[in-house]
């Protein structure tokens, strides 16, 4: 749907997706589609993820049409004797949101109005807590939309 001609059109947005392994499968199909899809709107759109193989991933992924980043892939393995995948991925998401948002200006730089995570929510709070007040008016430190009541 089109917007009305007396209407101003919207402001473009940041959206920063954050996906645990960026390979070849259904989730995967649906970050890639939504993310195009929000990039031919015009939004810049960043995809972060610990693991993407340009032999196995989508074409989109691999020839530059989106901005994949790899990060969070040098601490943990994917699993622990061929266990612990969960924990694994789990503990790789984290450590891509530390080293795109602590030990990075990444996501500093990127300013993301959205996010997109998918397949994993442990890093939430994580996520959240660090990006709190990162942008104008979203409640930062002085804004007093996160006072403690007395």
């Amino acid at each position: 749907m089109a917007p009305r001609q007396d209407q101003p059109p919207r402001p473009k947005k940041t959206v920063v997706f954050l996906h645990p392994d960026l390979g070849i499968g259904g989730a995967e199909r649906l970050v890639v589609d939504a993310a195009v899809g929000l990039q031919n709107r015009g939004h810049k759109v960043v995809i972060f993820t610990s693991h993407c193989d340009p032999k196995h991933c989508f074409d989109e992924a691999r020839d530059g049409t989106l901005d994949v980043r790899v990060r969070g892939n040098t601490l943990v393995p994917p699993s622990i004797l061929s266990r612990f995948s969960i924990l694994c991925a789990i503990l790789r998401q984290l450590h891509l949101i530390l080293q795109i948002s602590l030990f990075s200006d990444e996501l500093a730089q990127l300013r993301p109005d959205a996010f997109f995570v998918d397949q994993l929510s442990a890093g939430l709070p994580l996520l959240s807590h660090l990006t709190r007040g990162s942008r104008p008016g979203r409640g930062g430190p002085g804004s007093g939309r996160h006072r403690r009541r007395p």
